[in-house]
């Protein structure tokens, strides 16, 4: 199975951060494969993992885009991480996070992965905090999964994207109107720096009126699954709240109900 990771001008982070981490795990360095700007080839190869070059004026969108309709194959199993993925957490209660042992990472893999079929997408808690998680493996029909790690069964329909600023949004509204529901394991969480050079935030600084644009249209679309709102600070600093309608999990069961590893 292939660990799918988008980059650009983030040879050094991605190495120091989401490869270490992947290692860590016991990833197999043949099954990392990294998408960058062709320019940027050179300056990433690594045998750590594999690179493909891209056209240099692709953003993420485009990246995700050529991923999801012409890399993988329909119906390919495959995690998608970001690039400065520093650490992944078991939380085991609301006040105590571990980091994740390998054994657990290829239990959560393999427990997602028997969930999904109809279902094609799964991912888990974006808060980082663990007050905010639960015990938990459901279904949900509105509550976000952070793109930042998300694991599928490709699906070119579902995975089709239009909108450059809120990409991972509109790919969970087209999971759940497509396939009813998305997959969250809700005691995973992840470190990781949303904002920084390299990032989809360093586009959306530079195109805060397409933004607010893109954002009207997702919700014009999708307004039975969330309202949103936007507003904009000193130095265009942003902030967008999505308020999901239907947030909670069903389906609900312990997650670590048959682990038996370390």
């Amino acid at each position: 199975m292939k660990f799918i990771i988008p980059s650009k001008d983030r040879a050094d982070t991605i190495k120091q951060k989401t490869i270490r981490f992947l290692l860590r795990l016991g990833i197999d360095r043949s099954k990392i494969i990294v998408f960058v700007p062709q320019s940027q080839v050179e300056v990433y190869s690594c045998s750590d993992y594999i690179v493909e070059g891209l056209p240099d004026d692709y953003n993420l969108m485009d990246t995700l885009n050529h991923i999801h309709q012409e890399y993988l194959e329909e119906g390919e199993k495959a995690v998608r991480c970001d690039d400065d993925i520093e650490e992944m957490y078991y939380c085991s209660s609301k006040k105590s996070q571990q980091p994740i042992t390998p054994e657990m990472f290829d239990y959560m893999i393999e427990r997602v992965f028997l969930k999904l079929g109809d279902i094609k997408l799964a991912g888990i808690n974006p808060t980082g905090n663990p007050f905010f998680t639960s015990s938990k493996i459901g279904l949900t029909r509105g509550s976000y999964i952070v793109g930042a790690f998300q694991m599928f069964i490709n699906d070119r329909e579902a995975q089709k994207r239009t909108y450059s600023s809120c990409e991972d949004v509109e790919q969970i509204c087209n999971h759940i109107e497509l396939h009813s529901a998305v997959v969250k394991v809700n005691c995973i969480t992840i470190k990781t720096k949303w904002f920084g050079v390299g990032g989809l935030e360093d586009w959306r600084k530079k195109n805060i009126d397409k933004m607010i644009e893109e954002h009207q249209k997702l919700e014009n679309e999708f307004g039975y699954l969330f309202t949103h709102k936007f507003t904009i600070g000193k130095n265009n600093k942003f902030k967008c709240k999505f308020k999901w309608k239907h947030n909670r999990m069903f389906q609900k069961e312990e997650f670590l109900t048959s682990f038996t590893g370390a």
